[in-house]
């Protein structure tokens, strides 16, 4: 399954893409992240190993993924994978220049399900409850995005 959307965001592409890579400002955006922690701890590099630390609920729950890409030369890239025993998802945020001071991001998320159960369930139910569900989300969330890197570059 896949989900896609993009937005155009007034701000350089290089300020956009602090808010995909730096996870003090990947809070202010993300809902319900708590953490990125690079495994081992160094800098964020392309294919390195990563714990995601999401708050569920009342729980933490982490989720080891990889940062599969984070540049490209012709434009900024920042994909990442995160897995768990039931279904791992491919976050791919592709950001170019439309002009100066106008970046259009465009999202991608790829979903790969494991489990038998979940794949029917999905299925039967993917068009009704979770893509809405889903895209809402993820829209809100780049919607934050977006108002945190205008009122950024408008200081």
């Amino acid at each position: 399954m896949k989900l896609t959307y993009s937005i155009n965001i007034h701000a350089d592409i290089n300020k956009v893409f602090t808010y995909l890579d730096d996870n003090l400002k990947q809070k202010l955006w993300l809902a319900n992240f708590i953490e990125i922690i690079p495994l081992p701890r160094e800098k964020f590099q392309s294919g390195e190993p990563f714990l995601l630390k999401m708050q569920e609920g009342l729980e933490v729950k982490e989720y080891k993924g990889y940062l599969l890409n984070k540049q490209n030369p012709v434009f900024k890239h920042f994909t990442i994978e995160v897995e768990s025993n039931k279904l791992s998802i491919e976050n791919l945020y592709y950001l170019s220049s439309i002009d100066a001071n106008t970046t259009k991001l465009s999202y991608v998320a790829v979903y790969r399900i494991k489990s038998l159960i979940l794949k029917i369930t999905m299925m039967l139910n993917y068009p009704l409850f979770y893509a809405p569900f889903i895209k809402t989300s993820i829209s809100a969330q780049l919607k934050k995005l977006k108002q945190l890197a205008e009122a950024e570059n408008r200081k």
